[in-house]
């Protein structure tokens, strides 16, 4: 019974610890829910650059407004052993890439800035990603998809 006693009164002290104080009548505080992913039209969006032909390439791209109708792209990546890729931005998902949208140009070694003629918030207005290729055939090596924002 003491230790009932000494439990409840421990739970109660624990349950006047917080970040303000409350009155007998307020409601008690909702449990904390995680924001959802606030994408700002005017950047910076860092997004992961994975693996996607086999050869290890990988890394970061980070999109950046650099005016009303230019976003700079830029590219750090692992893995690459010096080799020179054709950067793109596509239409979709890295699992069902649609068209070229923009042609980035050629991202040499373990990174570049590069540039796309387009808004920043224009690319984040439908499902986007942003491409490495092999600089000698059409073969995918690296894919990142683009944050979506549904206007």
């Amino acid at each position: 019974m003491i230790r009932r006693a000494a439990l409840v009164g421990l739970v109660l002290a624990l349950a006047g610890c917080g970040s303000g104080e409350r009155g007998a009548g307020d409601p008690a505080e909702p449990a904390a829910t995680p924001a959802p992913p606030h994408v700002s039209p005017d950047g910076p969006v860092t997004v992961l650059l994975e693996d996607a032909g086999g050869l290890g390439v990988s890394g970061e791209v980070t999109l950046s407004s650099a005016g009303p109708e230019r976003t700079d792209v830029s590219f750090a990546v692992d893995g690459s052993d010096g080799a020179a890729f054709s950067a793109s931005i596509r239409e979709g998902s890295c699992g069902a890439l649609g068209g070229v949208a923009h042609d980035l140009g050629a991202v040499e070694g373990d990174g570049a800035t590069l540039a796309a003629d387009v808004a920043l918030e224009t690319l984040l207005s439908s499902r986007h990603s942003v491409v490495l290729s092999a600089a000698e055939g059409d073969g995918v090596v690296a894919c990142a998809e683009l944050p979506y924002r549904a206007g």
